[in-house]
């Protein structure tokens, strides 16, 4: 059985909503034939990918032209795309295909259980790359996708729709409910007591930002279709607002903005989900009767997939028709990377720490102890260019000197903190 929708959430430049609703969505540049369904997005750079069932198509002039760039592939449905600095990795009905010149030819990276494979999402946790599948439970590769092992002990579930890293946790959406890793990857428990019965609550999405924990999902009581989580996927709350009725099938998130595509439209929130407002409603014709099936921000533009019912392709708006930046990070992106000192500092129990990046990069940002043992995990993911902050909370910890080092893998830095209760 194959599913309908591979959904890659990319995270957003910090913004916050500005009020412009329902103006200037412009669809980019013909795909090819009457227009492929739009399965999966990313952006990297000046690249914008789009995953289709008729390949991948590469964009570098924001969608104004689209070539497609197959070379390599044996399946030519992308559910899934992932891209991480100068790899992109696209999951198909036959696997996982890794290219390293920005989607000009591929190979594959579909070894043992991964061969002839069904790829609904991949993400990066640290170095290894997990693949929910829709039939043979989850993947995890700790060479970039070389070889694979199946991690799925605990899954009831084989059909997975998506993935998401929250804090240390790895959580997976499946046809009836979510799962939850505290051991990375290995053993799952489920989580969302009462999501059961067949076909109950297909979760199509999950993102992660500030804190807080997303799902998507097509609820079979036709509401409450997206939910909240502020403890990594442990407990979750239902949110209310214009999503509900509707199926949500992609996330796209930054700081307190929330972008929800859904069928017939876009929602976004700029206060964590509390309140939402419809940006691209069924009352605009852009989106009357299609399925936003993907979403992506690319530089300031945010790229949506649509599928299903015409018109289908990528359609593209100003970030700056919709959200506005933050005051205290300015209109001028970072020309480049850095690590800021910590504020306050002395302190107990929280600090904020602060850092900028020119481009899109894989961060991760961890504290150590003297000794250089580990002690908190603060980032591990891949962010968007622009100023980032996180609050790190000392709780339980001793009075003392730490370190925080964050790595991009081109950039790395470390800082001394002192925490004094």
């Amino acid at each position: 059985m194959k599913h309908v929708f591979g959904f890659l959430v990319t995270v957003a430049i910090a913004y916050g909503y500005s009020g412009a609703l329902y103006a200037q969505w412009v669809q980019t540049g013909i795909l090819g034939g009457g227009g492929p369904n739009v399965k999966s997005l990313a952006a990297t750079g000046k690249y914008v990918f789009a995953g289709t069932d008729s390949g991948v198509f590469v964009s570098t002039d924001e969608g104004a032209t689209w070539t497609l760039s197959n070379a390599g592939l044996t399946d030519t449905s992308v559910p899934s795309l992932l891209a991480d600095d100068s790899e992109v990795y696209a999951g198909t009905h036959d696997g996982v295909f890794r290219s390293t010149d920005h989607g000009t030819t591929w190979n594959p990276a579909n070894s043992g259980p991964m061969q002839n494979t069904d790829v609904a999402a991949l993400i990066f946790k640290g170095s290894n790359l997990f693949a929910a599948t829709f039939g043979n439970g989850i993947l995890v590769s700790t060479d970039r996708g070389t070889t694979w092992a199946q991690t799925d002990s605990g899954l009831t579930d084989q059909y997975l729709f998506c993935l998401a890293v929250s804090g240390t946790n790895i959580v997976a959406g499946d046809e009836r409910g979510i799962f939850l890793s505290t051991d990375n990857g290995t053993s799952w428990n489920a989580v969302l007591n009462g999501w059961n019965g067949p076909w109950g609550y297909n979760v199509f999405a999950l993102a992660v930002s500030d804190g807080f924990l997303y799902a998507g999902v097509n609820a079979n009581d036709g509401t409450n279709c997206i939910y909240r989580s502020t403890d990594d996927g442990a407990t979750w709350t239902a949110l209310g607002g214009s999503t509900s009725g509707a199926i949500v099938y992609a996330f796209a998130v930054s700081g307190t903005n929330v972008f929800a595509g859904k069928n017939g439209g876009i929602d976004l929130s700029s206060d964590s989900g509390s309140t939402w407002t419809d940006i691209a409603s069924w009352d605009v014709c852009t989106f009357a009767t299609s399925a936003v099936s993907s979403l992506a921000i690319g530089g300031t533009n945010l790229y949506a997939g649509t599928a299903i019912f015409p018109p289908v392709g990528v359609f593209r708006r100003s970030l700056s028709e919709m959200v506005t930046a933050v005051k205290e990070k300015g209109n001028t992106m970072p020309a480049a990377f850095s690590l800021s000192q910590n504020y306050p500092n002395p302190f107990n129990p929280t600090t904020v720490i602060t850092y900028q990046l020119p481009a899109n990069a894989f961060v991760s940002l961890k504290v150590y102890d003297v000794l250089g043992s580990e002690v908190r995990t603060l980032v591990n993911e891949r962010q968007s260019s622009g100023i980032h902050s996180v609050t790190f909370n000392a709780s339980g910890l001793t009075s003392g000197v730490y370190f925080y080092r964050i790595e991009t893998g081109t950039y790395h830095d470390a800082k001394k903190l002192l925490l004094l209760k």
